[in-house]
């Protein structure tokens, strides 16, 4: 997943990317609040920590 913000660009191949989604965008995704996309090498521990983290 690559996401443009203003003018960087993040590739989450490269590093974890969480989406945080409001509560119209909850709809859209299935109920989800949150998205994950990591590298391959990450691991479903490092991935979980990013979901729980308390923004």
């Amino acid at each position: 997943m690559r996401i443009l913000v203003g003018e960087k660009m993040y590739d989450s191949t490269e590093q974890p990317v969480l989406l945080i989604f409001d509560e119209n965008e909850k709809e859209i995704f299935n109920g989800y609040s949150r998205y994950v996309s990591a590298p391959q090498d990450s691991t479903v521990e490092e991935r979980q920590r990013l979901i729980d983290l308390e923004i």
